[in-house]
Order: C-alpha cells, then sequence, then structure tokens
C-alpha cells in the first residue's frame, strides 16, 4: 500500500516537472492526488499531516517543480514518506 501511495505521488510530481518553482496550484494538485492515494490506506484524519509533511519535505528537497521529475530515482523520497509517516 505504502509503494502505491509512493507511486502515485511520482506521478503527481512528474506532471508538474515542466514548471520551474512551486506554485500554489502545483501545491494544491500534489495535495489532492496524495490525499486520494493516503485515505484509502490511512483514513482522512491521518492523511492530511502525512500529506502536507511530505509536501514540505519535498519542496525544501525540490525547490524547484521541474527538479522533482527526478524524485523516481531518489531514495530520499522513501525516507521522506517514512519520516512522515512516524509522524503519525
Amino acid at each position: 500500500m505504502q509503494m502505491k501511495k509512493i507511486v502515485t505521488i511520482i506521478i503527481i510530481i512528474s506532471l508538474l516537472s515542466c514548471k520551474r518553482k512551486w506554485t500554489t496550484e502545483d501545491k494544491t494538485e500534489f495535495l489532492g492526488g496524495c490525499l486520494k492515494a493516503a485515505i484509502k490506506d490511512l483514513g482522512e484524519e491521518k492523511a492530511k499531516p502525512y500529506c502536507n509533511c511530505l509536501l514540505d519535505k519535498i519542496v525544501i528537497h525540490y525547490p524547484n517543480a521541474r527538479d522533482a521529475a527526478y524524485i523516481k530515482y531518489d531514495s530520499a523520497v522513501v525516507r521522506m514518506a517514512k519520516e512522515c509517516l512516524k509522524q503519525q
């Protein structure tokens, strides 16, 4: 299940990769996709903080949305997701 969430997030970020900086729209789109996947596994109450945590970490790690296209090659994303899950 967790891998499914990570794959979903990778797809969302790949779609955003044509833009340079993270816009409010980018973040909203990311959160929407993340929540859709995470609610199924975590429930709505835990999914919101998880997705916000993951978004914060990804934006810091990839300040430009274009760079986030490399997320699927970055093992740091799995670590970030695990850290956010532990905060639940």
